[in-house]
C-alpha cells in the first residue's frame, strides 16, 4: 500500500480510539417541530449511539452526561472525539474533555470536507432512517400519530442506535 491510512497511536504504539460526532434535525411534512439529535459512532467498534438533545452545545447537563455514558459503554479510556467545526459541537467537546478525568482530543474535520468525518456522517443518514422506521411501525401499531416532541421519542432515538449496533445491515 503506497499511502497507508493514518492512525493515531500513543507513545506505546497502541491505537487511541475514535468517536465521531454531529448533530442532526429531524422534521416531518406538515409539523413545525424539529427534534435535534446527536449522533456518535466509534470507529474501531462500529457502535451507534443517538440521543435527543434539548439544546445544541452544553445545553443542558444530561447532554454531556449522555455523551460520557456513551463514551463508558464503549469501555475507552483514551479517546479521540472527531468533529466537524460547528461552534455548538465545539462547545460540546470542550465540556466533555473538561467533565472526563481520561485523555481525550478533539479532533476537527477540515472546513469544507464533510467526507473526512464520513464515518459519522453515515451514522447520522442510518440513524434517521431507523428512527423513522421504528416511528411508523410504533405508529401502526398502537394507530395513532406520535409527534417528534412526544417523550416516547426520547427513548425511540436511543433505541435506534442500539438497533443500527446489534444489528448491521452491511455484514
Amino acid at each position: 500500500m503506497l499511502n497507508p491510512p493514518h492512525r493515531r497511536v500513543d507513545d506505546h504504539g497502541r491505537e487511541i480510539p475514535e468517536l465521531g460526532i454531529d448533530y442532526a434535525s429531524i422534521k416531518e411534512g406538515g409539523q413545525e417541530d424539529i427534534l435535534t439529535i446527536i449522533a456518535m459512532k466509534g470507529r474501531e467498534s462500529k457502535a451507534v449511539f443517538a440521543n435527543v438533545v434539548e439544546l445544541k452545545g452544553r445545553g443542558i447537563e444530561g447532554t454531556i452526561n449522555r455523551v460520557l455514558e456513551s463514551i463508558q459503554r464503549l469501555g475507552y479510556k483514551r479517546i479521540v472525539i472527531k468533529s466537524d467545526q460547528e461552534p455548538a459541537l465545539t462547545d460540546l467537546v470542550n465540556g466533555i474533555i473538561e467533565a472526563r478525568d481520561e485523555e481525550t482530543i478533539h479532533e476537527h474535520s477540515p472546513v469544507g470536507e464533510s467526507q473526512s468525518n464520513g464515518v459519522v456522517e453515515r451514522a447520522v443518514r442510518s440513524a434517521k432512517g431507523q428512527i423513522r422506521t421504528l416511528k411508523l411501525a410504533l405508529q401502526a401499531r398502537i394507530k395513532r400519530n406520535i409527534p417528534l416532541k412526544h417523550a416516547i421519542m426520547t427513548w425511540l432515538v436511543e433505541q435506534a442506535g442500539d438497533c443500527i449496533t446489534k444489528w448491521p445491515a452491511n455484514h
